[in-house]
């Protein structure tokens, strides 16, 4: 048998095989939506997951808007047994309805089913991408997804940004370091990166960077597909909710006001000055880092600066601006560090030992730590020194970790 008939065959099977990998993919997730929800159906966690299950059937089983004190009040009782305090998270509904797409087939399930299936999701869904984006080896970011504390403080919650991170790393490693992508992972990313953006604090920088980096290697189905595509989103948007941009606003408003939201930077300023200076500092440092944000970017551009260094800096830039929330938001500047570790030929050098693996057993010291109550405000904080390290470290040695990825990834 000829190359050319064997390749024909390889190719004409191709469909085939992504059909019976969905098969089995969904086959596991049932099995082991099982077994969750026999070991926790009397101990249902998802707190996250439980405000997009009210929301899911408000639209989807009463046609009703996701953005009503119904749906907060509902999951305040739920986890409170009582309605939240001021101060306290009010459990409203505050994305938009496409973010719903995903939890319409389980509306109608118990939120126990709904937990289990939709954990069960969240790690098959992390073993897969890493399989899928990492072939050659693929262990290092399957145990980095599954086992730094922000990852798995989301896989407890039930929360998008693990999801969201996924897209990020995939998208990363094929459009920025793997050999050209095939036209069909090109589409594929471009209606995940689409769906992404329902979380846009999580996602905007990155996806800036994303976006011109298919416009720079002329990735013209990406770029068609993530405009299609968000497009479509805005749309079935408006077919749920005709109004749902007001009800969203207002929601969001009333969200920032309840639980007084200000970046993490502004956090880390308050305990060194008044709250007035520190809101002027936080102006004045978000400008600088937004400054020397476009700067690396442009300096990218012109190949002046490494993808390695622009994404690290990104990470930690993204993160100090998002609005304060819990762990699992430091996710942001643990995504190029998954990224980096695929660059190393050695996975067992000292860098990997002190920057991944550290990070990773830090990370679980600080929550430890912190439930001691006794270190202060910002001991949670504590897992961004790693990141900072790092980033300090590529650029003092850019020699060290400037190998050229060897990123592959089965077509799409």
């Amino acid at each position: 048998m000829n190359a050319s008939i064997l390749s024909q065959r390889i190719s004409d099977s191709r469909p085939l095989q992504i059909a019976l990998g969905i098969v089995l993919f969904l086959l596991l997730v049932v099995l082991l939506a099982v077994g969750i929800h026999a070991v926790m159906a009397d101990n249902t966690v998802g707190m996250d997951l439980h405000i997009f299950y009210l929301a899911a059937q408000n639209v989807f089983l009463h046609h009703e808007s996701p953005y009503g004190e119904d749906v907060a009040m509902q999951s305040q009782l739920s986890v409170f047994s009582r309605p939240a305090k001021d101060g306290e998270d009010h459990m409203g509904f505050p994305y938009p309805p496409y973010s719903l797409l995903l939890l319409a087939p389980l509306a109608s399930l118990s939120f126990s089913w709904v937990q289990a299936i939709w954990m069960a999701f969240f790690l098959m869904s992390s073993v897969g991408a890493m399989l899928l984006v990492f072939p050659s080896r693929p262990l290092l970011p399957m145990v980095g997804v599954l086992l730094f504390f922000p990852f798995t403080f989301g896989i407890i919650l039930g929360n998008f940004v693990n999801l969201i991170a996924l897209v990020i790393i995939a998208a990363i490693s094929q459009l920025l370091f793997a050999r050209k992508p095939s036209q069909g992972t090109q589409i594929l990313l471009g209606v995940l990166l689409a769906w992404a953006t329902l979380k846009p604090q999580i996602i905007w920088i990155y996806l800036i960077i994303l976006l011109l980096a298919s416009l720079k290697k002329k990735f013209w189905p990406l770029l068609v597909s993530f405009a299609i595509s968000f497009s479509v989103f805005i749309g079935i948007s408006f077919l749920l909710l005709p109004n749902w941009p007001a009800l969203w606003l207002e929601r969001i408003d009333k969200y920032v006001d309840y639980m007084a939201h200000f970046p993490n930077i502004t956090h880390y300023l308050n305990q060194l000055r008044p709250a007035a200076d520190a809101q002027t500092l936080t102006v004045a440092l978000i400008a600088l880092m937004l400054g020397v944000t476009a700067w690396a970017l442009f300096s990218w551009w012109k190949g002046r600066l490494s993808a390695l260094v622009l994404l690290a800096w990104v990470g930690i830039v993204t993160y100090l601006i998002h609005p304060t929330n819990v762990s699992y938001a430091q996710i942001t500047f643990l995504i190029p560090l998954m990224v980096w570790a695929q660059t190393q030929k050695n996975q067992h050098s000292w860098p990997i030992i002190i920057f991944y693996w550290g990070a990773m057993i830090l990370s679980w010291v600080i929550f430890y730590l912190g439930h001691l109550g006794r270190l202060g405000p910002l001991v949670e904080e504590w897992r961004l020194i790693v990141g900072c390290l790092w980033v300090f470290w590529m650029l003092i040695w850019p020699s060290r970790h400037q190998i050229q990825p060897t990123v592959t990834s089965r077509p799409v």
